[in-house]
């Protein structure tokens, strides 16, 4: 193992330990206001991720959606197919967010375009950014 490595390894080594007594520190749980925001693509992908994340660890979820437009979607269509009610986490999607929002919210992610392919002049793709 070379020294870049062994430091590499070193440094992981204290952030997982920083990590884990954080873990163990943390005793609240309470339900989270996520915010995925900016003109990136992936926030309504991110949230949806959840959503079905979710009954995994027996959680029920409810969903809302405002489109603009009356275009169907495949979120409204795979919706459709896993459909449950409302638990405890709210996620916010959209391309700006209020910094009140940002304030209030728990999490809060900005999605940036480093790369898009219809910049590039490639189509839109079915099932990645296609409705």
């Amino acid at each position: 193992m070379t020294r870049s490595e062994e430091e590499h390894q070193r440094k992981m080594q204290k952030l997982q330990a920083t990590h884990q007594r954080r873990q163990k520190s943390s005793q609240r749980e309470k339900g989270l206001i996520i915010v995925n925001a900016g003109l990136g693509k992936g926030k309504t992908t991110a949230a949806l991720g959840m959503a079905f994340r979710a009954p995994g660890h027996g959680m029920k979820v409810g969903m809302v959606q405002f489109i603009k437009g009356n275009l169907p979607t495949g979120e409204q269509a795979s919706v459709k197919m896993h459909s449950g009610q409302m638990d405890l986490h709210v996620v916010i999607t959209g391309r700006h967010a209020p910094r009140e929002l940002v304030e209030l919210a728990d999490l809060t992610t900005e999605m940036r375009a480093i790369q898009y392919p219809y910049s590039q002049g490639i189509q839109a793709q079915k099932g990645v950014e296609c409705r």
